[in-house]
C-alpha cells in the first residue's frame, strides 16, 4: 500500500509528511484496514513512522502467523488498531529472541512519538540481534543484558518462585506448601539485588506440569525456584532448587530436613543460598534489610495463608470469608502486621466495590488497620504497601506517597506500591511518562495479577496527563473490558475521547458510569481524583465538563 502515499510539499521541505489525501479522493483514508496505523485510522497527517507501524504488523505476523489485530468487520478492526495492546510475539512462540518481542512492540507503538523512529534504527536493531543470536553463549557465562530484565533494576535479570507442590498427601496441608512459596518471595524481594515476580502471577502455574523455558519466557525471567513439601507429623522436608531457564542447568539445590517449627528459619536458608547463587557475596546490611520478623504463631500464619488466594477472587463472598480468616489470625498473633495490613487491602476493595453498608467507616477502619501494622513492623513493606492504598483511597495523597517510596525502598519488586506510586506521582505534577514507565516495571513483575485492572486504571489516567489520548482510550477500554462494574473506567475512556475530539462517545462513557454510580457529580469526581497539583486538576476537570459532567 505504499503507492498510495502522497508527497505534500511544505514550504520547509525538512515538514514535507505523507498523507492519505490525493487527487484519487481527497480527505479519504485509502490502505489495507490490517496493516493501517493507527493516525492512518484516524485520518490525522502521517509521516514515514506510519509505516514503522505497518512494519510491526508484518513482523508480528511473520513471527506468530497471526495478525496482532483482530476483527469480524472492518469497523471492529479498525477499533481494535486504535484500542488493543497486542501479546508479545513470545508469548505465542516461547523460543523467540526477547529482543526481537522488544523490536516488534516498538514498531506497534500507538503513539508515533514512541516507536522506532527510521527504518535505518530498525535495521540496526535487527543486525544486532542476529549478531547475539549468532554468537554461541558458553553455559556458565551470564546472560545478556536484557534478558530477564526488568526496567529500574540496573539489567539485572528476574527471577520467579512457582508454587511449591505439596507431597504430603492431605490437601489441608495446601496452604503449607503455598505459604512457604510465598514467604520465599516476600523474602527474596528484599534483598533488593534483583527483581522478583510477584506471588498472583507465579501462582497461576499451581498444580500444572510447567515446562521451564516456556514459563522463563511468559513471566519474562532468567532464573525460576521449584520446590515441593513433604509435611509429616512434626516434621517437614523441603527440596527447593534454582534453575538457569536459559540453559535448563540446575544453578543450586538443597533438602531441608527440619522440626515444624524451624519453618522459617528455613525460608531464610533457602533465600540466602539463592540470593547468593545469584549476584555473589552479600553485604551484611543487605541482610539485615532482609531479616524480618516472623509471625509468632504457626496457625495464624496458616489461617493468612488461607485468606490470600480469597482476596483477589474479588467477590462480596469471598471478601467475607478472607476477613474472617485474617481476623482469626490477627487475634491468634496480635503483633501480625501483614495480616493487619491485609485486612486494610480488605476494607479498601470493599469501599471501592461497595460491598460495604457503611462506606466511610469502613474505610476508616481500613487506614487505622494499615496504620497499626506499619507501628507494629515499619519494615514490612506490605504494610507500607496498603497504607499507602488505603491513605490515597482515603484522599491522603501526600502521606500515601510518602508511604508507597517507603514501601519502594523496602521492596523494590511489589506491584501494589508502584501502582500507589505511579498514580500520586502524576497526579502531583510530575511527568506522567514516569508513572507509565513504573506501571510498566509493575506489569512485568506481575504478568498475571488478578488486580490487573489497576494497572489500566493507572494507565488511563497517565496517558491522559501526557496528552497521549489514543493510548489512554485503549487503556480505559481495556480497564472497562476487566472490571465492568468499576465506574472509573468509563470515566477515563470519556476523558481521553474528549481529547480525541470524539464528544459524543465521551458523553456515553459518562452515561455508563451515571448507570453504576448514580449519584456522580463533578464535586464527587474531582474528590475521588485526588488531584493535588492545579493544572492536573483544571485538565481533568475541564474534560469531565465537556463529557457532561457537572
Amino acid at each position: 500500500d505504499f503507492g498510495l502515499a502522497k508527497e505534500h510539499h511544505a514550504a520547509n521541505p525538512t515538514d514535507a509528511t505523507l498523507t492519505s489525501a490525493g487527487d484519487t479522493a481527497a480527505g479519504v483514508v485509502l490502505g489495507t484496514v490490517p496493516y493501517m496505523s493507527p493516525e492512518q485510522i484516524a485520518g490525522r497527517p502521517l509521516d514515514h513512522r506510519t509505516d514503522i507501524f505497518s512494519l510491526g504488523v508484518v513482523l508480528h505476523e511473520m513471527a506468530t502467523g497471526r495478525r496482532p489485530f483482530a476483527g469480524t468487520s472492518s469497523a471492529e478492526l479498525a477499533s481494535a488498531i486504535l484500542r488493543d495492546i497486542p501479546p508479545p510475539v513470545t508469548e505465542s512462540r516461547a523460543n523467540l529472541p526477547g529482543d526481537l518481542a522488544r523490536i516488534i512492540r516498538r514498531c506497534l507503538e500507538k503513539d508515533p512519538r514512541h516507536r522506532i523512529q527510521t527504518a535505518r534504527d530498525v535495521g540496526n536493531e535487527f543486525r544486532e540481534l542476529a549478531r547475539q543470536t549468532s554468537q554461541a553463549v558458553p553455559a556458565a557465562a551470564p546472560a545478556a543484558t536484557d534478558a530477564g530484565a526488568i526496567p529500574g533494576f540496573g539489567g539485572r535479570p528476574a527471577i520467579a518462585v512457582l508454587p511449591f507442590d505439596n507431597l504430603s498427601g492431605d490437601p489441608e496441608q495446601e496452604y503449607f506448601a503455598d505459604g512457604l512459596a510465598e514467604d520465599l518471595i516476600t523474602r527474596l524481594s528484599l534483598w533488593r539485588s534483583f527483581p522478583v515476580i510477584a506471588r498472583n502471577s507465579t501462582f497461576v502455574y499451581k498444580g500444572k506440569a510447567v515446562d521451564v523455558k516456556k514459563v522463563a519466557a511468559d513471566l519474562g525471567v532468567r532464573y525460576l525456584v521449584e520446590g515441593s513439601v513433604r509435611k509429616a507429623g512434626n516434621r517437614v522436608r523441603i527440596v527447593a532448587q534454582l534453575i538457569d531457564a536459559a540453559t535448563g542447568q540446575h544453578v543450586w539445590a538443597a533438602t531441608y530436613d527440619r522440626e515444624l517449627t524451624d519453618v522459617f528459619a528455613v525460608q531464610d536458608e533457602i533465600s540466602a543460598a539463592i540470593a547468593a547463587s545469584l549476584v555473589g557475596d552479600l553485604q551484611r546490611a543487605e541482610y539485615a534489610i532482609a531479616e524480618r520478623r516472623a509471625p509468632e504463631n504457626l496457625e495464624a500464619w496458616g489461617l493468612y495463608q488461607r485468606a490470600l488466594p480469597l482476596i483477589y477472587r474479588f467477590t462480596r463472598e469471598d471478601s467475607g470469608l478472607a476477613r474472617a480468616l485474617l481476623e482469626r489470625a490477627t487475634a491468634l498473633d496480635t503483633h501480625f502486621s501483614t495480616a493487619l495490613a491485609r485486612l486494610a487491602e480488605l476494607g479498601v476493595w470493599d469501599f471501592i466495590f461497595s460491598w460495604t453498608d457503611s462506606p466511610q467507616q469502613t474505610l476508616d477502619a481500613a487506614v487505622a488497620h494499615a496504620r497499626r501494622a506499619v507501628d507494629l513492623d515499619p519494615r514490612d513493606a506490605q504494610a507500607q504497601a496498603q497504607l499507602a492504598f488505603a491513605l490515597m483511597t482515603a484522599g491522603f495523597g501526600d502521606e500515601a506517597l510518602e508511604a508507597a517510596g517507603r514501601a519502594l525502598d523496602l521492596n523494590p519488586s511489589m506491584p501494589p506500591a508502584l501502582i500507589v506510586y505511579a498514580y500520586l506521582r502524576h497526579m502531583t505534577g510530575h511527568p506522567p511518562e514516569e508513572s507509565i514507565e513504573l506501571i510498566q516495571r509493575a506489569m512485568r513483575l506481575s504478568p498475571h495479577d488478578p488486580a490487573e485492572f489497576l494497572f489500566y486504571d493507572v494507565l488511563s489516567g497517565a496517558y491522559l496527563n501526557a496528552g497521549r489520548h489514543v493510548e489512554g482510550l485503549a487503556a480505559g477500554r481495556r480497564l472497562v473490558a476487566l472490571s465492568p462494574s468499576y465506574y472509573w473506567g468509563y470515566l477515563w475512556c470519556a476523558m481521553n475521547a474528549v481529547g480525541l475530539g470524539q464528544l459524543d462517545e465521551a458523553r456515553a462513557m459518562v452515561r455508563e458510569a451515571r448507570r453504576i454510580l448514580p449519584g456522580l457529580s463533578l464535586a464527587l469526581v474531582r474528590q475521588s481524583l485526588g488531584a493535588m497539583a492545579p493544572e492536573v486538576d483544571h485538565r481533568f476537570a475541564n474534560a469531565l465538563r465537556q463529557a457532561g459532567v457537572e
